[in-house]
């Protein structure tokens, strides 16, 4: 039927063009889930929601600096990636992308007010947002990459017992990735 349609001389043009059709369409699809900025890497005992989950935590997640104005900010004293690690490498997280490795705190550790939060990372700094799950949001900013590895000092004024720290960097236009979703107890 279809060479009915299409002369003879054509048809073989026709099928080479719907080849390349279909081929483009399946490099694509393949190229965009193997570029995806969204995945998440999450380790740890999930926390439970703050109660005001909805109105805290934005929808767009917009990453601020260390001098937040909010009621909730903390933040962290930026040691430039000078903090030794102690604890044992099968307890560090990587993104997806292996470009952040959060070496500390471990997947379900206690976390406390000016603890050391380090990793390495392959970016030039790295945002942090510490969300409880009481009142969202307590601390956030910015850390810098130095030599490979990065440390600050986080400070926070815990409301909940449960805790998720993200650590992840950003494009130029603000776009999070390379995310690493941490659950820890505060």
């Amino acid at each position: 039927m279809i060479k009915k349609l299409i002369p003879a001389r054509n048809f073989k043009y026709v099928a080479i063009i719907l080849v390349l059709l279909v081929a483009g369409v399946l490099v694509e699809a393949w190229y965009k889930s193997t570029h995806s900025p969204k995945r998440i890497v999450t380790v740890g005992t999930e926390v439970s929601a703050p109660k005001q989950a909805k109105a805290s935590i934005p929808a767009e997640k917009t990453p601020v600096s260390n001098n937040s104005a909010s009621t909730n900010a903390g933040g962290a004293t930026d040691t430039h990636g000078s903090t030794p690690v102690s604890n044992d490498s099968s307890q560090w997280t990587s993104s997806a992308s292996g470009a952040i490795t959060v070496k500390s705190p471990a997947p379900n550790s206690t976390l406390k007010n000016n603890e050391v939060i380090s990793g390495s990372a392959k970016v030039e700094s790295i945002h942090y947002r510490l969300n409880d799950n009481q009142v969202g949001v307590i601390a956030q900013g910015v850390l810098d990459v130095v030599n490979g590895n990065f440390s600050g000092a986080l400070r926070f004024t815990s409301h909940g017992t449960g805790a998720r720290l993200d650590i992840f960097s950003t494009d130029e236009q603000g776009v999070e990735y390379n995310e690493v979703q941490i659950n820890v107890s505060l």
